[in-house]
C-alpha cells in the first residue's frame, strides 16, 4: 500500500541557525536560506553503505549485481550530493535531544507542496544542472530489498533492450533510481527519525574529466564535526513556512511579540503561522 506523502515537513535546529535561516543577519529579500549539506558530515557512519550492504544480500544474479554496483559507483564518482534533513515529527523528544539544541531549539514546520514548488524555481534560476528531489528514507530491509528487486528489473530491461555499455534513456533512468537508493537507505536504528530528505544531485565530473569544483557556482564549505564538508543553499519562500514550534527547554515564549516581529521582519504571515510550545515536559 502506498503512503499518503506527508503535508508538513519539520527541521530541527538552534534559536541561532534558525535566526540566520530566517535572514536574520542578512538585507531582507523575497527568499530565505537552507543548508543542503554533504552526508559525509552527517551522524550516521553508513550513509551511501546501506545500498551496498543491501545488493550483496539481495538473490539475483552476480553479473547483475556486478551491473549494478558499477552503476553505483559511477554515480558517487560523478555526483556530489546533498542533502537537507526533515522529519515527519512535529515534536519527538529524540529529535529535540538531538537536533533541537538539546530541547532548547526549534522546529521548522514546511508545507511541503510550497517546498516542491521552490524546489522547482529554484531549478529554472540555477546555472548549475542538478537534479532535485523530495523523497522518505527507507529503513525496512525489506522495502530496501523491494526497491533492489525494481532496480534489478531495470537493469535487467536495459540489457535485453540494448547491453551494459549503451547510454540510452532507460541508462539514466537506471543511474536516478541508483542515486536515490544510495542516499535513502538508511540503518534500521534510525527509523524513529522518520526523516524525509530534499536531496540535490550536482555533477561534479563529466566525461571522466579533473573534478569541476571550479565550475559548481555556489559551492560552498564549512567546518563539521572536526571535518570540513561542502554544501548548497536552498532559497525559499516565507510563505512555505507553516510552523514554528518551540522546543521543551526553548526560552522563547510562544505568545513572543519579539519572535512575531522578527517573522514579519522575515517576509512570514505571522497570522497564518502556527506558533506552539513543546507538549514534552523533558528539562
Amino acid at each position: 500500500m502506498i503512503k499518503t506523502p506527508p503535508d508538513y515537513f519539520y527541521h530541527y535546529t538552534s534559536v541561532e541557525s534558525a535566526f540566520y535561516i530566517l535572514g536574520g543577519d542578512s538585507p531582507k529579500s523575497d527568499k530565505l536560506i537552507l543548508r543542503l549539506s554533504s552526508p559525509e558530515a552527517m551522524n550516521d557512519s553508513k550513509e551511501l553503505k546501506m545500498f551496498y550492504e543491501r545488493l550483496e544480500k539481495l538473490k539475483a544474479t552476480i553479473s547483475i549485481k556486478r551491473f549494478i554496483r558499477k552503476i553505483a559507483n559511477e554515480v558517487e564518482d560523478e555526483f556530489l550530493f546533498h542533502v537537507l534533513s526533515f522529519t515527519e515529527e512535529p515534536d519527538k523528544l529524540s529529535q529535540w535531544s538531538m537536533y533541537g539544541d538539546n530541547g532548547k531549539g526549534v522546529a521548522l514546520g514546511f508545507s511541503r507542496e510550497l517546498l516542491e514548488l521552490d524546489m522547482k524555481n529554484a531549478l529554472m534560476h540555477s546555472d548549475n544542472k542538478f537534479s532535485s528531489k523530495l523523497a522518505k528514507c527507507i529503513y525496512n530491509e525489506d522495502e530496501q530489498n523491494n526497491v533492489l528487486k525494481e532496480i534489478v528489473n531495470e537493469a535487467n530491461i536495459h540489457r535485453v533492450q540494448t547491453n551494459e555499455f549503451s547510454i540510452n534513456r532507460t541508462y539514466y533512468s537506471l543511474k536516478y533510481s541508483i542515486a536515490i537508493a544510495l542516499i535513502t537507505f538508511k540503518c534500521p536504528s534510525f527509523k524513529e527519525e522518520s526523516e524525509h530528505r530534499l536531496i540535490r544531485l550536482i555533477r561534479k565530473k563529466k566525461n571522466n574529466s579533473q573534478l569541476r569544483l571550479s565550475k559548481i557556482n555556489g559551492l560552498k564549505f564549512k567546518p563539521t564535526n572536526r571535518v570540513i564538508s561542502t554544501f548548497t543553499e536552498f532559497r525559499f519562500s516565507p510563505n512555505s513556512l507553516t510552523h514554528f514550534n518551540l522546543g521543551p527547554r526553548c526560552k522563547i515564549h510562544d505568545e513572543s511579540l519579539d519572535l512575531r516581529y522578527f517573522l514579519l521582519s522575515s517576509g512570514v504571515k505571522v497570522d497564518d503561522i502556527s506558533i506552539k510550545s513543546s507538549s514534552s515536559s523533558y528539562r
